[in-house]
């Protein structure tokens, strides 16, 4: 078992062992608090939806229940195909576990949730709310005033940090290319599409970043940011051509249909192969429709460094129906100042 669910299963047991909540210190030492002080949450969506369910339900923790230790499921799905603690540090008064977690050192799975239950100080259910929904559900606006909620999901988002290892590789990649000041778009077709079919909306057009691509300068780069392999090529046979003086769409790796290719090499998870059957055998039994050609074939963590070196453009075209585009924004705000140079924050 990976050493840091392994760490996540010891906390826990602290908590229920010794009836003391657990608080990580600066040389990440647990220490003893209050008796049985944690609430549990939990999120089935996709790494954007999953992000905003655990920065609403810290402050949940924080505002409703007396600054609680946040125990987080964390399941590995179809929607989200990798762990938190694979692309991000750990975050203090957060312990991240699955469903199906071993307690105890034991080597019976067991129901995390139905484990817990007698000892948290709240359950709350499986959710994709946003902040602001999550907090009128619980009405935190009672406690807390709305106009203070955006400084306070900011002070949130500042715990999400990506691992070393991502951070070296969107460096490299950004300062390869000069990131800072090129533009970057969103594309989200391949699930999306899909849904629409069942709705009355229209289908996500091409023809917006067509608009969007040629009011850039023909000097100037874009980065293209989709999970959707007939996305990229697309874009890159359409723009990729001698009219433009430069490569004019650039991508972190090529898609295909096994896989992400990187450095020459094919990269594809059983959880994504797992993750792209099923998803195909769901859709086929759905009213019927057509088989996708590829669903969400990158791995969770080129999902990051793709939303990380978007984020760093001066410019940035979100996709519609996106909370993927709204990650990109919301990186973008807090941290390109930072990352590009910039004097102040949004920059």
């Amino acid at each position: 078992m990976d050493h840091r669910f392994l760490h996540s299963f010891f906390i826990i047991y602290q908590l229920l062992m010794s009836g003391y909540n657990c608080v990580h210190s600066k040389d990440n030492i647990v220490k003893p608090v209050s008796s049985y002080n944690f609430i549990i949450a939990e999120s089935d969506g996709g790494l954007s939806n999953r992000l905003r369910v655990l920065i609403s339900h810290m402050f949940l923790a924080e505002v409703l229940h007396n600054n609680a230790h946040l125990v987080f499921i964390w399941d590995v799905n179809d929607a989200c195909p990798g762990h938190f603690l694979q692309i991000f540090k750990p975050i203090p008064r957060v312990t991240f576990t699955t469903s199906d977690s071993i307690i105890n050192g034991t080597t019976n799975a067991t129901n995390s949730e139905n484990f817990l239950n007698k000892y948290a100080l709240k359950i709350y259910p499986r959710s994709r709310d946003g902040f602001e929904q999550t907090m009128l559900n619980y009405d935190v606006n009672l406690v807390v005033k709305k106009r203070a909620w955006w400084n306070i999901q900011l002070r949130l988002w500042e715990n999400i940090i990506p691992t070393r290892e991502i951070e070296e590789k969107v460096e490299d990649y950004v300062k390869l290319h000069n990131v800072c000041n090129m533009t970057s778009m969103h594309i989200r077709k391949t699930d999306l599409d899909l849904d629409l079919q069942r709705t009355p909306k229209k289908l996500i057009s091409y023809d917006l970043f067509y608009r969007w691509v040629e009011k850039q300068k023909t000097t100037e780069p874009i980065f293209l940011m989709t999970d959707n392999r007939q996305t990229q090529e697309h874009f890159q046979i359409k723009y990729n051509t001698p009219f433009y003086p430069i490569q004019k769409i650039l991508v972190y790796s090529n898609i295909t249909d096994d896989g992400i290719v990187q450095n020459d090499t094919m990269i594809m998870t059983d959880t994504m192969q797992i993750s792209d059957r099923r998803y195909r055998k769901q859709q086929h039994h759905r009213k019927r429709l057509p088989l996708a050609v590829d669903h969400r074939f990158t791995s969770l963590e080129h999902a990051i460094i793709d939303i990380l070196i978007a984020a760093h453009a001066w410019d940035f075209r979100p996709a519609p129906f996106s909370s993927v585009s709204d990650l990109v924004k919301m990186f973008n705000f807090l941290h390109r100042w930072q990352w590009c140079g910039c004097t102040f924050r949004g920059c």
